[in-house]
């Protein structure tokens, strides 16, 4: 199955039971209006949608396909490690060495699940 219609068939199917919910809880009309006041939220919350779910998902979804699952997951593993320097750059937060051992320790720990 292709991956980027695998992944507009989960985003489909967690929208068909989310936005009801949404509805029956009474909050459906808050982002409308929220929105509707700041574009700069819309855009920041679709561009979100777009390279979070859609892509990330559409582009695991290839990877496991082409390429061994085990290469695969490791290489998704490395988002905490990519996520590091953002976190400095953008948010001028300090990173502890922690953080990092955390982020380096996530990777590992998926690499060796697939070394065996």
């Amino acid at each position: 199955m292709n991956g980027f219609f695998a992944a507009f068939v989960r985003i489909l199917a967690s929208l068909s039971l989310l936005i009801p919910l949404l509805i029956v809880m009474g909050r459906w009309k808050e982002p409308y209006t929220a929105f509707r006041k700041d574009h700069k939220a819309l855009a920041l919350t679709f561009g979100g949608s777009v390279f979070g779910p859609v892509l990330g998902i559409s582009f695991s979804l290839i990877a496991v396909t082409y390429t061994k699952v085990a290469i695969a997951a490791t290489l998704m593993a490395t988002v905490p490690i990519m996520m590091l320097p953002l976190v400095r750059l953008i948010h001028k937060e300090a990173l502890t060495w922690k953080a990092i051992a955390g982020a380096f320790l996530t990777v590992g720990g998926v690499a060796l699940i697939f070394l065996r």
